[in-house]
This record gives structure tokens, sequence and C-alpha cells, in this order.
């Protein structure tokens, strides 16, 4: 039987999109395991040798000023990468939830959405979802190591992170003291805000500050990423055959 390439560029596109969208649903698939994740995060005050190191990534340079150690432990409900947003070269987005949204199942009845750099809910009447007890983290590190393995964590993994909650300041260059040409970012420091500049900057040190202790389901993601591949594939062989055609037609005609 012979397949066109255009049934076979349907068929690719019609699996990415529904990997797509399924995959954007994976929290709804998954149970959780970890008790831990029933609890809160725990904030405590700096020690007196609680210092992290600047760094220069991509086009910018940081600063950092920790304002207290953190730890949680929760249920990923979404993340981003922040492809097409800033600083992607360092931060890491990650859609937390805990506590009673993980105790009492509220994340599998509500639309749940981390896109760039903020987190949406979504929820219906006779539905419940504590807005407390979740939070849009920008995962930040000047480790290598630490910011590939934040890339790993996928919806429906369930995590322990280790490091502290920083504010920032953002130059182009190292040392910047014209305040005009400095960029400021600071932190939430509560768990009971929300809306605008709530969310976390929770910086890791090392890799072994992440842990993931148990992986959500991963077939919605392979399907989304069979889908894409199999549309490059594709469009690799359009042009191929298109390319060929062409220098035929071409040497023909002389």
């Amino acid at each position: 039987m012979k397949i066109s390439l255009k049934n076979l560029f349907i068929f690719s596109l019609l699996c990415y999109l529904s990997g797509c969208y399924l995959y954007s649903k994976n929290y709804k698939y998954s149970d959780i395991t970890v008790k831990e994740v029933f609890d809160f995060p725990k904030q405590t005050p700096l020690g007196e040798n609680d210092k992290i190191q600047d760094c220069c990534k991509g086009k910018r340079c940081w600063d950092f000023e920790p304002v207290a150690r953190y730890e949680i432990t929760a249920f990923v409900f979404g993340h981003s990468n922040r492809t097409l947003a800033d600083f992607s070269e360092i931060i890491t987005d990650l859609g937390l939830l805990w506590g009673e949204n993980a105790s009492k199942k509220y994340y599998k009845d509500v639309d749940l959405k981390v896109l760039l750099s903020a987190y949406y809910v979504r929820w219906g009447e006779g539905e419940n979802f504590n807005l407390y007890h979740a939070a849009n983290n920008h995962m930040i590190t000047c480790d290598n190591k630490a910011y590939k393995k934040l890339r790993t964590i996928k919806t429906g993994d369930q995590v322990r992170l280790k490091g502290y909650l920083v504010d920032a300041k953002i130059s182009d260059k190292p040392y910047e003291k014209d305040p005009l040409k400095i960029m400021e970012w600071k932190t939430s420091r509560t768990r009971e805000d929300t809306g605008g500049n709530s969310c976390e900057l929770f910086y890791v040190n090392s890799a072994d500050d992440i842990e993931i202790l148990a992986k959500g389901p991963r077939h919605w993601l392979y399907l989304k990423y069979f889908g894409l591949c199999s549309l490059i594939a594709v469009i690799i062989f359009w042009a191929y055959n298109f390319n060929k055609k062409t220098k035929a037609e071409l040497a023909e005609a002389q």
C-alpha cells in the first residue's frame, strides 16, 4: 500500500498536536505516591555562611541576595523552559502544588497551565482549589548540571528541591553600578500571596539539591516527540524529493 507524503504529514501533525494537548493534562493522569507532598514548604532563616555566587549567563549578569533557606516536596503540574521568554539560559519555571491540593486531589478536577513565566488555574462550580497551596517557581541556578537536571523534570513528577529564595539584580555587564542599567527582581516571601509578583525566585546550588522522587506518566510526552520527529522527517524527505525533481527538470530543459 502506497502512503503519500501528504497523508504522512497529516498523521504526524495529528500525533504531535494530540501529544501536546494530552501531555498538558498529564497531571490529571498522575497519582501522588510521595506522602511528603502533602506537607508544606519549609522556609527558614539564613545562616551566617549562606552566600550565593554571582554569575553571567547568556547576555545578562546576575547578582543574588539570599532571603531565606527554602525546601519543598511537591507535585509538578506544569513546566516551562521559557523558550520564547527572557532569561531562558538560566531559569526553568515549575508549577508546583502541595498540601490540600495534593491530599484532597483538587488538582485532578481543575485546569492548570504553566505558560512562560506564570501559572493559570480555572475551576468550575462545585470544584475546589487552594491558591495558597500552589505556586509558579522560577528555578534559577548558575550551575550547568543543575540547570540540565531541572530541564528533565516533567509534568506529573514528584520532586524535592532545596535551595534559597533570592532577590536578584540583573545587568548587561558584571559589577554594574549605574542604577538605571540594573533591573531588580524580588522573590515572594510568603506562600499566602497571589497574582503578579507572587512567584518564588528559587535558587539551587547544585544538581544534588534536585531530586525526582517519582516520575509521572511519559506516554503522552513520547507521542508528542514522535509526532514532532515524524514531521521533521517528512519535511526533510519532501524537500529532498522536491530538490531532486527540480534538478531533473532543469537537466531535461538543457
